[in-house]
């Protein structure tokens, strides 16, 4: 797939095939402590705890969705609101107990 001509259905697809990676990884209960090695450009390794690629990859997230946002901005729409807590309210696995 050339990545510079990538169609909606195509993203639609690459975000559904990460989900399925990123469920797979989640359903073995990783150990966070987990020491992963990867290869680096350079050759060398890259260490990291499973624990801190795991925050990394969310963290990775994030600012793209801040990038996209400033974006939507600059072109005078309304970007939605992508917060975690807005998501849960949506799928229903949290709620608001109002006091009043």
């Amino acid at each position: 797939m050339d990545e510079g001509s990538l169609s909606l259905a195509d993203l639609q697809q690459i975000a559904d095939e990460d989900a399925t990676a990123w469920e797979a990884v989640i359903s073995q209960a990783p150990d966070p402590d987990a020491d992963i090695a990867t290869s680096s450009i350079d050759g060398g390794q890259r260490h990291a705890a499973t624990g801190i690629r795991l925050a990394q990859a969310f963290h990775h997230g994030t600012e793209h969705r801040s990038q996209v946002c400033t974006v939507l901005t600059t072109l005078g729409v309304e970007p939605p609101d992508l917060s975690v807590w807005r998501y849960g309210s949506e799928v229903e696995r949290m709620r608001w107990d109002r006091l009043v």
